[in-house]
């Protein structure tokens, strides 16, 4: 039996994928929450919003709940976008994928 070292590597892609998608979710809603709480607004109708509609209709539903303009949020969560990604790597470690060469 020889090993079958494509679909070693097409696990490895997929396992990576699904860690990068996880990170990314995860940083995703820390930093809708941070906003949401910032502008006084209770996050769990904006996470329903995400999930359902995409982070754009959440930011915009955030944006009209809070009567702040469209760019203030966007800007808003960028900042803790960026601030809940060092957070993250800081905590569990930088999620770039573990090269093989």
């Amino acid at each position: 039996m020889a090993f079958d070292l494509r679909n070693a590597l097409l696990r490895k892609e997929e396992y990576e994928s699904a860690r990068i998608a996880a990170y990314d979710f995860a940083t995703t809603v820390h930093a809708l929450k941070a906003v949401a709480a910032q502008w006084g607004q209770h996050p769990v109708p904006l996470l329903d919003r995400m999930v359902e509609q995409g982070l754009a209709a959440a930011l915009t539903m955030l944006a009209g709940r809070s009567g702040q303009p469209g760019t203030a949020v966007d800007a808003q969560f960028l900042r803790a976008q960026a601030d809940a990604r060092t957070r993250w790597i800081a905590r569990h470690g930088d999620p770039a994928p573990v090269r093989l060469v």
